[in-house]
C-alpha cells in the first residue's frame, strides 16, 4: 500500500495524474528500483501528463510492458485477451480475435509485431482483423460490444494489480 501511495505522490511531483489502477501497477510491477518508476514516469510523460482515466491505464500497459520484471508468471496481453474473452462470451472465435486485436493496436498502442506474436499469427492478419473492428464501430451494437471489452480488460488489470484473482 505505501508503494502505491509513494508512486501516487512520485507521479504528482512529476506533473502526471495517475489513476488509482495505474499506480497500483506501477507500485507493484516498474518500481523493483527507483530507476525503474523514474522511467516508466518518464515514457508515460512522453506520451501525456493525464493518465487518470480508465482508457489512459490501457494506453499506457504498452509503454509499461517493457520494463516489467522478466519471467513474471503474469503477461499484460493475458488481461487483454482474458478480458475480451469475457466480455465475448458467446462470440466465435474469429470475433473474440477480431476484438482482442482491435483493442491491443488500436485502444492500447501495442506495435503491430507485439499483437502479431502474442497471437501467433502474422502482422498483416491482426492489422485485418482489427481493421474489420474499425469498419464496423460505426453500426449499433459494435461500439457496444467494443465499450463492454474495453471495460473488461480493465477489470483484468485491476483485479490482478490488487490481487483480487
Amino acid at each position: 500500500r505505501e508503494r502505491i501511495v509513494l508512486t501516487s505522490q512520485l507521479a504528482q511531483i512529476a506533473g502526471l495524474r495517475l489513476h488509482p489502477t495505474l499506480a497500483a501497477m506501477m507500485a507493484r510491477y516498474a518500481a523493483p528500483s527507483g530507476l525503474c518508476l523514474h522511467g516508466a514516469m518518464q515514457r508515460l510523460r512522453l506520451v501525456g501528463r493525464d493518465w487518470s482515466h480508465r482508457d489512459a491505464v490501457l494506453r499506457a500497459c504498452p509503454l509499461l510492458e517493457p520494463l516489467m520484471p522478466q519471467g513474471m508468471a503474469w503477461d499484460i496481453r493475458d488481461a487483454f485477451a482474458e478480458g475480451v474473452a469475457d466480455a465475448l462470451r458467446d462470440g466465435k472465435e474469429q470475433q473474440v480475435a477480431s476484438y482482442t486485436s482491435h483493442v491491443m493496436l488500436r485502444v492500447a498502442g501495442f506495435r503491430e509485431d507485439v499483437v502479431a506474436a502474442y497471437m501467433q499469427r502474422s502482422p498483416g492478419e491482426i492489422y485485418l482483423l482489427s481493421e474489420s473492428i474499425r469498419r464496423q464501430s460505426r453500426r449499433a451494437g459494435a461500439s457496444t460490444r467494443l465499450a463492454l471489452c474495453k471495460d473488461r480488460v480493465f477489470l483484468r488489470i485491476h483485479r490482478h494489480v490488487y490481487d483480487l484473482e
